[in-house]
């Protein structure tokens, strides 16, 4: 099958989205699809080139420092002379070249959608005047109307009269990638030298520094486990705009020391910095981002799928689908939100036993490998596309 995929992320990369678009797009070429990748063009990136059997054509989609994937539709265009067989196209408010594309060419729109997005863009921005509200909702409402398969990991997110297309389809990890054998690589020995963790627990943060991602809690409960252990080292790894301001409240609280920061790394590195820690925390914030509560947590969480697939039990937050991912005592810890004692006993208590944390990360890497690798996702999406066709 000829697929042409629609994306505003710059991929490769190193963002939930980018990795969401490198790992569909490889596996479809994996699995004998021909596919085309319309992306955002980065900094220093090709126009075209072609990696693990995807054609990769990057273009501009940014305007006043936003991402507007229709500014790529002229392109799509062109690219549509060629003659595929459907397109799939990333849900955004500022979408819809696929939509647009599906509708010319008469071929099927598989819509991927992550978030309600044109909601959060009407309170992130505060509008109130009805009709820009109708104006966005309308053009949003065409992209549903047009799609013949949405693919979601939440039905909620979809206007209702578009859920009968839903097909629920959850994120994953890459389990070629991410393992527990890669502790023992000389990657992960230089990373622990070079952040002094030897001979230490370690626990990691991996993602955004968003507030929703609960990181203005990351001070507290950081406090909280190196007043109970000795030993206990923090490792950073991602960037956003809450990290400076993590990182003076540590240096306010003197724990400067107790925490190493990596910053942002390409995906192809993520996988040893999982493996030189021994435990994963996603302290998400509901209060801090309230589309989560209105709509459900819809953020397929990726990192926790990463920490499973890499070995680690993982502590995060009393909220489904996370508690059933995690299942407490099991894989890992689930916690009241914001709750700082809670989640600084549940490391504690983790870092204190090894053999219980260890066994834990096991289970987390074979539930992981039975239920969510990319390569299943891959494969139900490819079953789906075929019926759609």
């Amino acid at each position: 099958m000829r697929i042409l995929y629609i994306a505003g992320e710059v991929v490769p990369g190193s963002n939930g989205g980018s990795v969401h678009v490198w790992e569909v797009a490889t596996n479809l070429a994996r699995l004998g699809h021909h596919v085309t990748a319309l992306v955002r063009r980065g900094p220093g990136q090709p126009k075209r080139e072609i990696l693990r059997g995807v054609e990769f054509v990057r273009t501009r989609m940014s305007f006043c420092g936003r991402t507007f994937p229709i500014l790529a539709l002229c392109r799509a265009l062109r690219l549509s002379l060629r003659g595929y067989d459907m397109v799939m196209d990333r849900y955004v408010t500022f979408g819809g070249a696929g939509m647009v594309l599906s509708w010319v060419m008469g071929i099927p729109l598989a819509l991927e959608v992550n978030s309600p997005h044109v909601e959060e863009l009407i309170w992130r921005l505060d509008i109130q005047c009805p009709f820009a509200k109708g104006a966005l909702r309308a053009w949003t409402g065409s992209m549903f109307r047009r799609a013949s398969l949405i693919i979601s990991p939440l039905p909620s997110l979809v206007p209702r009269f578009a859920r009968g297309k839903v097909r629920e389809v959850a994120w994953a990890a890459n389990l070629s990638m991410f393992g527990p054998d890669l502790r023992s690589t000389p990657e992960c020995a230089r990373i622990r030298k070079e952040h002094d963790l030897a001979d230490k627990k370690v626990v990691l943060f991996l993602g955004t520094f968003r507030e929703w991602h609960g990181v203005l809690l990351l001070p507290d409960i950081i406090q909280y486990v190196c007043n109970r252990s000795g030993d206990a080292r923090f490792l950073f790894v991602g960037d956003g705009e809450c990290l400076q301001r993590v990182r003076r409240e540590l240096e306010r609280k003197g724990l400067a020391g107790r925490v190493a920061v990596a910053g942002s790394r390409p995906y192809d590195q993520v996988p040893y910095y999982i493996a030189a820690s021994d435990v994963g925390i996603a302290p998400y914030d509901l209060e801090a981002y309230p589309m989560l509560k209105r709509f459900g947590f819809f953020w397929s969480p990726l990192k926790i799928f990463e920490y499973m697939a890499g070995g680690l039990p993982v502590v995060t937050i009393d909220v489904p689908p996370l508690k059933e991912i995690v299942a407490d005592g099991e894989r890992g810890c689930v916690v009241p939100c914001r709750d700082v004692p809670a989640t600084g006993d549940a490391i504690v208590w983790l870092m204190s036993d090894d053999a219980n944390r260890q066994a834990m990360g096991r289970r987390a890497r074979k539930f992981v490998a039975q239920y969510y690798g990319w390569q299943d996702h891959v494969r139900e999406l490819a079953e789906l596309f075929a019926k759609m066709r």
